[in-house]
This record gives C-alpha cells, sequence and structure tokens, in this order.
C-alpha cells in the first residue's frame, strides 16, 4: 500500500513537536543552569566575605593573644614586688623585737643584758647611794688623813718632838674634823647618789619608751607591708585570670574563625555540587527526552513509509 502525504505530513509534524519539546526542555534546562550559576557565583561572593570576616576574627583572637601574653610576665612582676613586701615585712618584724626586747631590757636593770640596755644597768649601779657615800667616805678619809700627816711632819719640821702633846693636840682636832667632814659627805653623797639615780631612771624610762615606740612602728610597718604584700598577691591573681579569660576569648574567636572559613568552603562545595548535580540532572533529561522523541518519530515515520495509517496516533 503507498504512503500517503497525510501519513508523512503527520510524522513529519511529530518531529517539528519533539524538536520544539526538546528546544523547550533545552532551554530550561539552560535556564535552570544559568539561575544556578547565579547562585553558585553568589555564594561564592557570600563566601568569600565569610573567609574575609574569619580572618578578621582571627586577626582579633591574636591581637587578644598577644594581649594575654604580656600580662602574664606582668602578673610574674607583681608577686615578685608582693615577696620582696613580704620580705621586707618580715624583716621590720624582727627589728621590732629587737627594739621591743630592747626597751624591756633597760626596764629590767639586767646588767647581762646586751647593747645599750646592758650599759645603762651598769651606769645606774654604779650610781647606787651606798656606794656613794662609800666611796665619798673613803676618800674624805683619805684626805683627812692626809693633811693630818702634813700637819705633824710640818711640827716635826720645826722641831716639835712627834710625842709632844702638841702634835697629839693637831691629831685630836683633825680626827674631830674628819669625823664631821665624813658625816657631811655621807649626807651629801647619799642625796646625790640619789639625785643620779633618779636623773638615770628618767632617761632609761625615756629610752625604754622610745626603743619601744621604734618596735611598735616596726610593727605596723610590718602589718601594712603585710597587707600590701597581700594585695600585690590579688592584683597578680586578678591579672592572670584576665590573661585566662583573654586566652578563652582567644580560643573561642579562633574556633569561630574556623568555623566560618568551614562555613564558607562547604557553601563553595555544596553550591559547585548542586551546580554540577543539575548539569547532570538535565543532560541526562536532555538525552532521555531526545532518544524518546527521536525514537518515536522514527518509528511512526517508519510506519509510515510502510503504508500504515498513523493518523490513529495522534
Amino acid at each position: 500500500m503507498a504512503t500517503s502525504t497525510t501519513d508523512l505530513s503527520a510524522a513529519g509534524d511529530y518531529l517539528t513537536k519533539a524538536d520544539n519539546a526538546i528546544a523547550a526542555s533545552t532551554g530550561a534546562a539552560n535556564n535552570a543552569v544559568a539561575e544556578l550559576t547565579d547562585v553558585a557565583a553568589s555564594t561564592k561572593t557570600t563566601s568569600e566575605s565569610v573567609k574575609s570576616d574569619a580572618e578578621t576574627v582571627k586577626s582579633t583572637a591574636n591581637k587578644i593573644g598577644e594581649t594575654a601574653d604580656a600580662m602574664v610576665p606582668l602578673a610574674s612582676n607583681v608577686s615578685e614586688d608582693a615577696a620582696t613586701v613580704r620580705s621586707d615585712a618580715e624583716t621590720s618584724r624582727s627589728q621590732a623585737q629587737t627594739w621591743l626586747n630592747t626597751g624591756s631590757d633597760i626596764l629590767s636593770l639586767d646588767t647581762e643584758a646586751g647593747g645599750i640596755a646592758g650599759e645603762f644597768a651598769t651606769l645606774y649601779s654604779q650610781l647606787d647611794p651606798d656606794l656613794q657615800v662609800t666611796e665619798a667616805s673613803r676618800t674624805a678619809r683619805e684626805e683627812a688623813a692626809a693633811q693630818t700627816e702634813s700637819a705633824v711632819k710640818a711640827l716635826t719640821r720645826a722641831g716639835v718632838s712627834p710625842t709632844a702633846a702638841a702634835v697629839a693636840s693637831v691629831r685630836s682636832k683633825l680626827a674631830n674634823s674628819t669625823s664631821a667632814l665624813v658625816a657631811s659627805v655621807k649626807t651629801k653623797a647619799k642625796q646625790a647618789g640619789i639625785t643620779l639615780q633618779m636623773d638615770a631612771l628618767e632617761q632609761g624610762l625615756n629610752m625604754a619608751v622610745s626603743a619601744s615606740g621604734l618596735g611598735e612602728q616596726f610593727l605596723t610597718d610590718a602589718a601594712e607591708q603585710t597587707a600590701s604584700a597581700a594585695n600585690l598577691d590579688t592584683q597578680a591573681a586578678g591579672i592572670l585570670n584576665e590573661a585566662g579569660d583573654l586566652y578563652t576569648q582567644q580560643g573561642n574567636l579562633t574556633i569561630s574563625a574556623g568555623t566560618l572559613q568551614l562555613n564558607a568552603e562547604q557553601a563553595n562545595v555544596a553550591a559547585g555540587s548542586a551546580l554540577a548535580s543539575a548539569y547532570e540532572s538535565l543532560q541526562a533529561s536532555y538525552q532521555t527526552a531526545a532518544e524518546y522523541y527521536s525514537t518515536q518519530a522514527s518509528s511512526i515515520l517508519g510506519l509510515a513509509l510502510e503504508g500504515v495509517d498513523t493518523t490513529s496516533l495522534f
């Protein structure tokens, strides 16, 4: 049976429709690819911006780390200052005890005590009124004896016999005079000894008060130095804590920077993968459509050439 013009025309129309369908699919595919390309480009731009932000965050983290690094030796220096002040406090306490002991030793009048306390006690004991009386009496008697012997020698040189009544009379008068002199000297010596001891006691008391005052001042200094050392220790600990906080911030920012960079890379990869998948999917769909329409059109055309009525297929 001859093939009709209608059948050929129908087959041609079908081929035309197949071509148009493929063209439409290709256009849609191109549009989809173009849109995904724009999305990928936008993603890349955003990714670059995110990377820039990540670098900024990393730079900030490094600066914070540098600040923390500078704070650590500062804290060490403050701790060393605290140790020095604490040592000064120990020295002050030692000095305080020395002066407090000196004041106590002065008041105890212990001649065995060392330093100025022992010297003062020795001096005070030498000012004992009884010793003063004894020494004054001895001196007065020695002086009187010397005068008596001098008078006797003068009479002897004048030709008076040592056994004469005149010599005896001189000795008697000088003896009476010596007794009166010794009695007077004793009274004055005792009074002088008492006065000297009173004056010495007053000076000793002043010395003791002064020494004790120095001791108390050293104790005050020691307390202030101890408090200052504790304050420095607190400052050092605070600086180290701040440094630790800064290191923590640095670590968090570094992690954030890494996360931002990772997100940017993942976004780029995801965009590229999506675009590649779109190309593959669209290419597969184009190929399937083309093969389908081509196969169907060829089949219809073959049937039409064999004289088969294909109009019922449309």
